[in-house]
């Protein structure tokens, strides 16, 4: 073989270990973005989660209370079988309190990654701040780790009202109409169009226009705003306006976006 074509050679080889180097480490940035995102929006769903269980566990919490307290008032004659029922309901509550502190801590451990998005950030945040209101509202301890932070008794709202039970539930049903809705808009972003279809983006919609109404008429009358270093019902409203509204404003499921309504 001439020189000419060795040269020749040689520079089609070399050529071709640059091309698929290249390649490599274009598949490997690709992947790199691939996995970053994943991340994020798994840390978004551990999040949806976390709040599910919180506010299932904190409706579990209240139901025992007003159970023991119409039974301590002789509204219920079968104390043993009340008592039993409450005893079921605290379990249950714990249980799921339990399963929210273990997913914000899952969800923790994505976000503080560098390669977690600014928005799961935010909504861990959120969800972490709104929680830790909600266990303090109600009387929860909250779990000692690193990103909760140990619970104290100054971490412990007043004693709450009738109207204030009211009011948390309100707003655990809103947030979690919100949650429903983004799931729903999520599910049916890529599905065949046709009735159904159709119906379901539109139940979404609807939800979530609810959701925002309810919360903001609830965070207008939930009172005067109080110490920040004091949970209360007026706090959870507030941080559940902000936790709404980011719920809504997420539209990475590319599905055409309503607003603030």
């Amino acid at each position: 073989m001439s020189r000419r074509h060795l040269r020749r050679a040689a520079g089609l080889a070399g050529l071709l270990v640059l091309t698929f180097a290249g390649g490599t480490v274009a598949q490997n940035t690709n992947t790199a973005q691939g996995n970053a995102g994943r991340d994020a929006h798994g840390a978004r769903m551990l999040v949806h989660h976390a709040l599910d269980m919180a506010i299932e566990g904190s409706t579990l919490q209240l139901t025992s209370r007003e159970l023991v307290a119409n039974d301590a008032a002789g509204a219920d004659r079968k104390g043993s079988d009340v008592s039993e029922r409450v005893r079921d309901l605290q379990r249950d509550a714990r249980q799921n309190f339990e399963g929210t502190n273990k997913m914000l801590a899952d969800a923790y451990a994505i976000v503080r990654d560098d390669q977690a998005n600014a928005m799961s950030r935010r909504y861990y945040d959120a969800a972490a701040r709104y929680t830790k209101t909600l266990y303090g509202v109600i009387g929860e301890p909250l779990a000692k780790s690193e990103d909760f932070g140990a619970g104290t008794d100054k971490d412990k709202g007043k004693a709450l009202t009738a109207a204030d039970v009211a009011t948390v539930i309100l707003v655990n049903h809103a947030v979690k109409e919100a949650i429903d809705a983004y799931h729903l808009r999520k599910m049916t972003a890529h599905a065949a169009d046709g009735t159904a279809t159709e119906r379901l983006r539109e139940h979404a919609k609807q939800m979530a226009a609810h959701s925002q109404r309810c919360i903001d008429k609830l965070s207008g009358s939930a009172g005067a705003k109080d110490r920040d270093d004091v949970p209360s019902v007026a706090r959870l409203a507030r941080q559940a306006r902000d936790l709404v509204q980011m719920v809504e404003d997420d539209r990475d499921d590319n599905t055409p976006g309503e607003g603030r309504r």
